[in-house]
């Protein structure tokens, strides 16, 4: 059964009762140039969670999507996917391992229509039918997509496209979603609009990890977070405890 419509999910555990770690970042390092960006970074995600990664501008959040994703090549440490190290591994080989990423500002090609934006998240795929049927999943959960389905791409809202870049992720059928401020720039209405289609993602079955700006949507949505300052995780907590935890927002958000 397709990925994005199976039924909802709780975080899956072992025969012990263990909840299962989809993915784990262990001691992560990841520089740009001779600028480092990353200096240790230690972190969990479990099969089934929404976990946010918050903190300011600049702090790590995104560098951490793109090593998980393959876009960035770390210096130093592990990134576990389901039991494999998949660090300095090429994109491709990533996204066909069963992860993907709605990238920051999106990305979506504006001169083509909101079908072959689609299509193009489904590269991996061969079968036409195939194909056609993730379309048709994707038009399933965001309806406003199908209406706009040769409408190019350029001329939605900022809220539709960043559907479509959602909706292009999706295309991959991928186990684990990363999402890169998928509220930048929207609306609050629209905001809204976009952590419930999270909500729904999630509870079919797709586990997500959250970058943020927003910090009280993100946590609205997920089961834990982790708190980032230049370029460390400084914190750890169940995201209602971080709600409660004004102090620590202060300290490193400026909330």
């Amino acid at each position: 059964m397709n990925a994005i419509m199976s039924p909802s999910v709780m975080p899956a555990q072992s025969s012990s009762g263990q909840h299962i770690a989809m993915l784990e970042i262990q001691d992560l390092h990841v520089s740009y140039g001779k600028t480092q960006a990353l200096h240790g970074i230690n972190l969990t995600v479990r099969k089934g969670e929404v976990v946010a990664l918050i903190g300011a501008n600049g702090a790590g959040k995104s560098t951490t999507l793109r090593a998980i994703s393959g876009l960035l090549k770390p210096t130093a440490g592990q990134i576990l996917y389901q039991g494999n190290n998949i660090a300095g591994v090429a994109a491709d080989r990533i996204v066909a391992q069963g992860i993907a990423q709605s990238p920051e500002e999106r990305h979506i090609w504006p001169t083509m229509t909101v079908y072959e934006n689609l299509t193009l998240g489904a590269y991996l795929c061969k079968k036409n039918a195939e194909v056609e049927n993730r379309v048709a999943v994707v038009y399933h959960r965001f309806p406003r997509l199908k209406e706009r389905h040769r409408q190019l791409a350029g001329t939605l809202s900022g809220g539709e496209q960043q559907m479509l870049a959602i909706g292009r992720a999706l295309m991959s059928e991928p186990s684990l979603l990363l999402l890169d401020e998928p509220s930048l720039g929207l609306s609050p209405r629209m905001a809204e609009e976009v952590f419930e289609f999270v909500r729904e993602i999630n509870a079919h079955g797709v586990t997500v990890v959250l970058v943020e700006q927003n910090v009280y949507n993100a946590l609205s949505v997920s089961s834990r977070a982790y708190v980032y300052e230049t370029g460390k995780v400084v914190a750890e907590k169940e995201a209602a405890g971080l709600l409660d935890d004004p102090e620590l927002l202060n300290a490193y958000l400026g909330a």
